[in-house]
Parts: C-alpha cells; sequence; structure tokens
C-alpha cells in the first residue's frame, strides 16, 4: 500500500520545501554531532524565525499615496511609513496568524506526506 504525496502547485514551492526540510535536517545532524549549545524554546529556532521574518515582508505591500510610498499589511489593510513597521505589526498584531502558520504539527504532516 502507498501513500499517496501531495502535489504540489509549483515546481518552486517544491523545492522551497525540499530545501527547508534540508537544512533541518543538516541543522538536526549538527546538534547530533556536538550536541546543543544552549537549550532553547523551539518557537525561538533561528530558522523557524527566518521563515517568520519572510512570511512577514511577504505579507508587506507597497502602496502609493499622495505623499509618497506608503507599506500596508496585507492581512489587515493598515498602512505604515516603513516595511519594517508592518513586519513588526504583524508580529505583535497577528500573532496567531504566524502561528497557525507555522504550527510545528502542521510541518509534521507536510514532512510526513511528502517524505514518506
Amino acid at each position: 500500500m502507498t501513500v499517496p504525496r501531495k502535489e504540489f502547485e509549483t515546481s518552486s514551492e517544491h523545492i522551497e520545501s525540499r530545501n527547508f526540510y534540508l537544512n533541518v535536517i543538516r541543522r538536526a545532524n549538527e546538534v547530533l554531532e556536538h550536541g546543543p549549545s544552549e537549550m532553547k524554546d523551539p518557537q525561538e529556532d533561528d530558522l523557524l524565525l527566518d521563515k517568520k521574518d519572510q512570511y512577514c515582508k511577504i505579507k508587506t505591500r507597497e502602496v502609493a499615496i499622495k505623499t509618497g510610498m506608503a507599506y500596508s499589511c496585507k492581512i489587515c489593510e493598515k498602512f505604515f511609513k516603513e516595511p519594517s513597521f508592518v513586519v513588526k505589526h504583524i508580529k505583535n498584531k497577528h500573532a496567531d496568524v504566524l502561528n497557525e502558520k507555522f504550527n510545528s504539527e502542521h510541518f509534521k504532516t507536510i514532512g510526513r506526506d511528502n517524505y514518506l
């Protein structure tokens, strides 16, 4: 009996997913070889934080207004002067969206479905 693999919409999505898992495996091997440098909360993992930052930047939209350029949050359409303010806003006000998007159980399910 074979388990059907989830088909990706684009090849770039497949490559991104594969690279993510290869990075996780590489980091796990480093920890196994050298041991953890310090105990960290899984939510503070550098790879996870990088992914959250990338997601926040994707959810930032540049908008031309009468007074110049502005940036808006694609989640709630609030405007800001700088893209870094949008990233900070998303992390503070839309933490629930980030936590849902980057849920560890979700990643385990994707990994199991795609690579087993």
